[in-house]
């Protein structure tokens, strides 16, 4: 036991460890330490498909893991990672991770990449040639880096994007860099800092120097790709929303201020839009979408959110304004996934929160901010208008937890801290999963596809790693009938930066993608505001699932 009263989880492969306290569970340690464990049902202990082998202080099994389990293996030390309760230390035994799955943390998955670079790599001090993915996104980011070698990975690591001070969306960005002329390279700067920061602690932690990264590759958005290859993205902004550079990019690293070997090569691959980046792309390759003879989609929920539907016959995208209520920001008691982040809300009605590494929570994340809202309208206490009952109402369902009068009605989330949903709050979710909503269904209309030719949707992004298909569907973020074809694919953005990082056949694949898909500009079509409007409410959960 460490001195505060926290213990030690060991996961083994892949090596790493988290500190947690007595009530967290293996899957909380796992996330915070990157290592990925499949949860396609959210947590919810019915799939069975996060069984690990574990050892050390656990809490006895639940029930639900004496039905998915059974004594037997249970006698063997099998245990399901969202069920097991830390006491004391532990020791994990993950089993294998499907190619293309994504931590919870929103970071890749553990298999080493195909190696497809002809001639030969120069190398650097080390005497072996590294390369680097990185994703940066509008609020988080992302780098991994690869042994050219044999195309394993050497570590992954992430940050807050330090942009957020000029603005939590992209648009916020633009306009900053409209009115002020030392915005772009302030920013540029900032970003470019962060991502030698990251970098520099990857290869530090390997035994490594930046000096030995002799290729790179870089995936965002539009907006994020202009301004970390120091570009200005001022005509993002304003109709035709033309883009400045649209790629692909092949320039030394050092020309944008990366740290790197002196022969590296920085790529970058083309951006659809102005609001289509290369992300988007590389989550296509990734999962494999232009070569599926089925119809996929993936939804890629981060503050820019982007969507695309297809199959090898046709692709088509789009980029929606969802918005940074899904990762924490602009809600009152919002806060990154981190360490003492509201994660999950029991559906029970007893509406309990579950904090992520256990103990008193400091905020809510946005996977816990979707759960709630979830959980208010099956109890009952938030009408599909979005508004929270009249405290007296609520009182006979769940005393105490709603006070205040009209506009200032809010839902205490845990008794005792101070943090509450407000209705601003719940207005952020609706505003945020009614332009994702809106997205899908056009997507659909434009495919000529109904839900029911969807035969996968892919949630990708940290957000969408740990949110619950039930939930999604609970708030109107997705149909019901695409329920159960729900799958995580966590940051396939990142995967896809590394597929092109380690094989030039890839990087020739994404290109192709990007002059195939077609881009539904949603700016301005009727339609898609008739869509959003239409979106807005929230589901009447009192009505038969499925009509």
């Amino acid at each position: 036991m460490k001195p505060d009263g926290s213990f030690e989880v060991r996961f083994d492969p892949p090596g790493r460890s988290a500190v947690v306290r007595a009530g967290a569970t293996v899957m909380d340690a796992a996330v915070l330490c990157g290592v990925w464990i499949d949860a396609p049902c959210g947590g919810g202990g019915n799939c069975g498909k996060c069984r690990v082998r574990a050892g050390g202080n656990l809490a006895r099994p639940t029930g639900a893991e004496l039905e998915v389990i059974g004594a037997g293996e249970l006698g063997e030390g099998f245990r399901l990672a969202c069920q097991a309760v830390v006491l004391g230390p532990v020791e994990v035994e993950p089993l294998a991770a499907p190619a293309w799955a994504g931590a919870k943390s929103g970071l890749g998955g553990e298999g080493a990449m195909a190696v497809d670079l002809p001639g030969v790599l120069e190398t650097g001090p080390s005497g072996r040639p590294l390369g680097a993915a990185i994703d940066v996104g509008t609020t988080t980011l992302c780098a991994s880096v690869l042994d050219l070698t044999d195309g394993s990975r050497l570590g992954i690591a992430s940050s807050e994007n330090p942009q957020a001070r000029f603005g939590a969306d992209v648009m916020s960005r633009i306009e900053r860099c409209s009115r002020d002329p030392g915005a772009r390279d302030r920013m540029h700067r900032g970003v470019i800092s962060s991502i030698n920061g990251l970098l520099e602690e990857v290869t530090g932690s390997a035994g490594r120097l930046p000096g030995d990264l002799v290729r790179l590759v870089m995936v965002g958005n539009t907006t994020m790709v202009h301004l970390a290859l120091g570009e200005d993205p001022s005509p993002l902004g304003t109709s035709p929303f033309e883009t400045p550079v649209r790629g692909p990019v092949d320039v030394d690293p050092s020309d944008v201020g990366l740290e790197a070997a002196p022969s590296a090569r920085l790529l970058v691959p083309r951006v659809l839009s102005g609001f289509l980046g290369a992300d988007i792309v590389a989550c296509m390759l990734a999962l494999g979408i232009s070569d599926s003879l089925e119809t996929r989609m993936v939804v890629d929920l981060g503050t820019n959110g982007e969507i695309a539907l297809g199959n090898r016959e046709r692709l088509i995208a789009c980029s929606t304004a969802a918005g940074p209520a899904f990762e924490g920001a602009m809600i009152s008691s919002g806060m990154r996934a981190a360490p003492g982040a509201i994660e999950a809300f029991s559906r029970d009605g007893r509406l309990t929160p579950r904090v992520l590494g256990g103990g008193r929570p400091s905020g809510i994340c946005g996977s816990g901010l979707l759960d709630c809202v979830a959980a208010l309208l099956d109890a009952g206490l938030l009408l599909p208008s979005g508004r929270l009952l009249p405290p007296g109402e609520a009182q006979r369902i769940a005393p105490g937890r709603i006070t205040g009068d009209a506009g200032q009605r809010e839902f205490h989330l845990a008794p005792g801290t101070g943090l509450s949903l407000g209705q601003e709050d719940i207005r952020q979710v609706q505003l945020a999963k009614g332009a994702i909503r809106a997205g899908v269904d056009i997507l659909c209309s434009s495919m000529g596809s109904d839900y029911g030719q969807v035969s996968r949707v892919y949630l990708a992004g940290v957000f969408g790693s740990f949110l619950k298909p039930s939930s999604a569907v609970a708030v109107g973020l997705l149909p019901h009938a695409l329920e159960r074809r729900i799958e995580f694919a966590g940051n396939a953005a990142l995967l896809g930066a590394e597929m092109m990082l380690a094989s030039e056949r890839q990087w020739s694949r994404a290109l192709k993608i990007s002059r195939e898909v077609e881009v539904a500009e949603l700016s301005g079509d009727p339609l898609f505001e008739k869509a959003f409007i239409e979106s807005l409410s929230f589901p009447d959960n009192r009505t038969p699932k499925g009509v």
